[in-house]
């Protein structure tokens, strides 16, 4: 279908369309998540610090460093993954950029988790934005 020339009802535009969609998806997901984990493994000890005072009346407090390295890993999981779906995606493959998008909702659920216990309201309806445009991408993948 990748190859397809026959475009007589525009099914062969539609393809091309919903797969630069896709394409788009997964960029903005790697970009996001790629800079977004590379920073807190780049500005490690500024990162701790900063969520140690973000965390210091909550529940999560003193539990800082073990956020922060699973926080990490999920991003960077979603955006490695993410990266790596584009080329499977275009051979007609949308399992690995389904399963990016599904690391990506776990991270900004851990996102919104923290802020939330944090009383950070103003910065969880910010991280709920993200997380309605990846659940929209998931749908995206899934229905198209």
């Amino acid at each position: 279908m990748l190859f397809c020339c026959s475009n007589a009802s525009g099914e062969t535009y539609i393809y091309f369309g919903i797969l630069f969609i896709k394409i788009i998806i997964l960029l903005f997901f790697s970009i996001l998540f790629i800079l977004s984990g590379w920073d807190k493994v780049k500005n490690y000890k500024p990162n701790l610090l900063w969520l140690i005072s973000f965390f210091k009346d909550s529940t999560f407090k003193e539990r800082e460093l073990i956020l922060l390295c699973s926080l990490t890993f999920f991003e960077l999981l979603a955006g490695i993954l993410s990266f790596t779906a584009i080329p499977l995606l275009i051979i007609g493959n949308n399992t690995i950029g389904l399963i990016a998008l599904a690391f990506a909702a776990i991270s900004l659920l851990s996102v919104f988790l923290g802020q939330r216990v944090a009383k950070d309201y103003v910065g969880a309806v910010g991280t709920t934005t993200y997380l309605l445009f990846t659940l929209a991408s998931i749908l995206v993948f899934i229905l198209l």
